[in-house]
């Protein structure tokens, strides 16, 4: 399979340069505020818990704008990778009106099942949005395959970032649990995401934002 990384892809000028310029601007945002709210772990208590799932979800705009962005990308590009790229962000932008309104609940009524419900949303998206990265590389035309995974790579990126802030209020146990359900390893797509952004972004190195999962052999 080739890889791509977003970082070094050569976009075609026509007007990628200033939707790329989009991604970063809107990841660097949703980055670094996500991983500011990253306090919470193993063993927190529900107040801290519900300041977590409250910071995410003041986030799910930033996404929405990741999603936006991804959707442009499929305007003039090859029919086969525009509907890939339409698809996922369609799916996204419904997923995180979703996961909005789980949040929603949670801070109205914090217990375990919405948080539970919370993390399978998220894992859904994260699963469906990885199925169409990969499948970005059976496109033929290299130029929209390109743009397809960035697009799709930059959105997998935000969504893996929000995972983690997830982790954060669960045990060992669950975090091995949700690692376990997703149906693609992080070294699939690890390719395709912005670790430069990330590294920016947070001032961390990207395998220490992603240690949760790596540890589950992602």
């Amino acid at each position: 399979m080739e890889q791509v990384l977003l970082h070094n892809i050569a976009l075609p000028s026509f007007n990628l340069g200033r939707i790329r310029r989009r991604w970063a601007t809107d990841l660097r945002a949703s980055v670094a505020a996500l991983v500011l709210a990253s306090v919470c772990f193993t063993g927190c208590s529900t107040e801290t818990t519900r300041q977590v799932v409250a910071d995410i979800a003041a986030q799910i705009p930033l996404a929405q704008a990741v999603v936006t962005t991804t959707a442009a990308a499929a305007e003039g590009i090859d029919p086969a990778a525009a509907l890939l790229i339409a698809n996922a962000a369609n799916i996204a932008q419904v997923g995180l009106a979703a996961l909005q309104t789980l949040c929603n609940a949670y801070a109205q009524s914090p217990n375990t099942t919405v948080l539970a419900s919370i993390t399978a949303a998220l894992n859904t998206l994260l699963n469906t949005n990885a199925t169409a990265l990969l499948n970005a590389a059976n496109i033929v035309d290299p130029a929209s395959r390109a743009i397809a995974q960035a697009s799709l790579g930059a959105l997998q990126t935000a969504l893996l970032l929000v995972s983690v802030i997830m982790q954060r209020a669960q045990t060992s146990t669950q975090v091995a649990a949700t690692a376990a359900s997703r149906t693609y390893k992080l070294r699939e797509v690890a390719p395709y995401l912005d670790r430069q952004q990330v590294q920016q972004a947070t001032g961390l190195p990207f395998n220490t934002a992603l240690s949760h999962e790596e540890a589950q052999g992602f």
